[in-house]
């Protein structure tokens, strides 16, 4: 059985999100008033059930953006720049994952 790595987007969701994203690029045109950041970043996060798995999407990612797979005990990662907004793909390693939920694990229990 092959086990495919689900991206955080539904399918069908890709004419929205290109909709949306050209919709935002006519009003900054239109509203030239308004202030825009230096930097702006789009993530797709990968969901899969083993490091390999994880790590196959985000390289999958990355020969289709023309880029290189970064990894660290921590996470898989790849980004495009387009001008100062970058596209990045990135899935936590599992160990990552685990060390996430033991930094926060205490997280609601802290009262200001």
């Amino acid at each position: 059985m092959i086990v495919r790595p689900a991206f955080s987007y539904r399918e069908g969701d890709r004419k929205a999100f290109v909709d949306g994203l050209r919709e935002l690029a006519n009003f900054l045109v239109l509203n030239s008033s308004l202030p825009v950041p230096l930097h702006g970043s789009v993530t797709l996060n990968v969901i899969a059930e083993t490091d390999a798995n994880r790590r196959a999407a985000v390289n999958r990612i990355a020969r289709l953006l023309k880029t290189d797979l970064d990894e660290d005990e921590g996470a898989f990662r790849t980004v495009r720049c387009f001008g100062p907004v970058e596209y990045r793909c990135w899935a936590s390693t599992l160990a990552g994952d685990a060390a996430w939920k033991a930094r926060t694990s205490y997280d609601d229990s802290v009262q200001p």
